[in-house]
């Protein structure tokens, strides 16, 4: 038996690389969902200036967007990376130590509610929703 695993990278390519650097990491989609224990496919994506996460469902093939996309933890801050504890139970995020954002309140801020912490979220869903 495997362990339950949460892999979480965080990649960016040149501009002249990005088609390839699709087709490398869309060729692991296929595999990973055929993995047992697989609930579900969507990518979680920070916003530097909206001070949210955001989390986009995915097709089986991770092609194309299933579902509405949602919109959390937004906060006056600037969110950088995220990561996620190997239960799937726990979502890091990394903020910026400051600069301009979109604020909780409506309009354009630059000062941000934490000065470069990792924050923290614990989830209570339950395993496979």
């Amino acid at each position: 038996m495997r362990p339950n695993c949460t892999i979480v990278g965080t990649v960016v390519a040149r501009p002249e690389k990005r088609e390839e650097l699709f087709n490398i990491l869309s060729s692991f989609v296929a595999p990973t969902r055929a993995e047992p224990g697989n609930v579900n496919y969507a990518l979680l994506v920070t916003a530097l200036k909206r001070g949210s996460l955001y989390r986009i469902p995915l097709s089986p093939d991770g092609q194309t967007v299933s579902g509405p996309i949602e919109r959390n933890f937004q906060t006056d801050n600037r969110y950088r990376d995220t990561a996620i504890s190997p239960d799937g139970r726990t979502i890091y995020i990394a903020t910026d130590p400051g600069g301009w954002h979109e604020t909780v309140a409506g309009g354009i801020g630059d000062k941000v509610a934490n000065l470069a912490l990792f924050w923290r979220s614990r989830t209570t869903a339950t395993e496979g929703t």
